[in-house]
């Protein structure tokens, strides 16, 4: 069994995309949230909603999905039942040191993963805490791996890898929401041009995720010399397009940082298990 700690949109979206791949079974997840109308949500998708922390005992794996700043008070209440468990964290800003001592005796992974994993498309990067086993990373490997594609990274990187892709649908979000402005602003009727962005950009991701990274060739084989699509190339270079998106990456990078701070801070403040 799984226990999901704390449901929000992110670990609904890992559930829903396991269940689809057939990963896994209602019967094998058990959640916890602590909205009575978030639990009607739950439960209205065929889960499990735990009453008792105690429940949790019965989890083989325990999937940490609440916001970092969450993290102390919820390991706080759970520790004794997740204590030799292995847990995988889904919150961004927390080490997985942070996790080890608030819950003595637990196996740590950290994960970072995306939205896509509703639909089977997410990025996982995982990162193995100092007592996790090979066994531990295989288990969760296996769990992403139904949900998306997976890399394993050295934990200094994570916050590198959430300002790429754990943050990355919203920037793609961003421009697609900016390109069917556009297509509005020029005559198409909005929701046509909502059409047309969305699925170009759909159409793009999967050609260039067959190419293995052949940035110049696509580029190219859309925008010949003189014509439209190198005259709109042009805009966006003299707007400065590279050096946009890779302030907005250093800015969650450098969020992700102040959160590894806040979460220590928050340890700090919590008592340690005896």
């Amino acid at each position: 069994m799984i226990a999901f700690l704390g449901t929000g949109k992110l670990a609904e979206a890992i559930i829903r995309g396991a269940l689809g791949a057939d990963a896994l079974s209602r019967e094998q997840v058990l959640v916890t949230c602590r909205r009575p109308e978030r639990a009607a949500e739950l439960r209205a998708l065929g889960l499990r909603v735990a009453s008792d922390l105690a429940e949790l005992k019965a989890a083989d794996l325990a999937i940490l999905g609440v916001r970092h700043r969450d993290v102390a008070a919820l390991l706080a209440n759970a520790r004794d039942v997740l204590s030799r468990k292995t847990i995988v964290s889904l919150a961004t800003g927390v080490p997985s040191n942070v996790i080890e001592r608030l819950v003595p005796g637990a196996r740590v992974i950290r994960a970072i993963a995306n939205a896509p994993a509703e639909v089977g498309l997410a990025m996982t990067a995982l990162s193995a805490g100092a007592s996790a086993t090979d066994a531990d990373m295989a288990e969760a490997r296996k769990l992403f791996s139904a949900v998306g594609k997976v890399v394993e990274l050295p934990e200094a990187l994570l916050d590198a890898a959430n300002a790429i892709s754990g943050a990355g649908p919203a920037y793609l979000y961003a421009y697609a929401r900016a390109l069917a402005e556009a297509g509005a602003s020029i005559g198409l009727e909005r929701s046509v041009a909502l059409t047309m962005a969305t699925q170009t950009l759909v159409g793009a991701a999967a050609l260039l995720a067959n190419s293995n990274g052949s940035f110049q060739q696509l580029i190219a084989e859309v925008a010949g010399k003189g014509g439209s699509t190198r005259a709109a190339l042009e805009v966006l270079e003299q707007g400065g397009l590279d050096s946009l998106l890779a302030g907005a990456v250093k800015a969650a990078l450098v969020r992700a940082q102040e959160r590894n701070a806040e979460s220590q801070v928050l340890t700090d403040a919590t008592p340690a298990s005896s």
